[in-house]
């Protein structure tokens, strides 16, 4: 199931002021590249993955405040976890 994060700190772009990125559920695609074993994964990875999971470019992600980047990358592995 998608879910919405409110940017606690939005990001002005060209094409205007980002509040708030939507994250779909993964697919196999979206983890074939992915390290299997977390503690081996980067924050590259896990930006790349955001940026597929939220449908926004690797250039929107990596503005995003610390903070915003942080709970987005928890809310992340969490779609990836297995569980009901």
């Amino acid at each position: 199931m998608a879910e919405t994060y409110t940017l606690k700190h939005p990001i002005e772009t060209k094409d205007g002021l980002i509040t708030e990125l939507t994250l779909r559920e993964p697919v196999a695609r979206d983890i074939r590249g992915l390290p299997v074993l977390v503690e081996h994964q980067t924050w590259g990875h896990q930006f790349e993955l955001l940026a597929a999971l939220t449908a926004q470019p690797l250039r929107v992600i990596n503005e995003l405040h610390g903070e915003d980047a942080l709970e987005l990358v928890t809310l992340g592995q969490k779609k990836l976890a297995p569980g009901p």
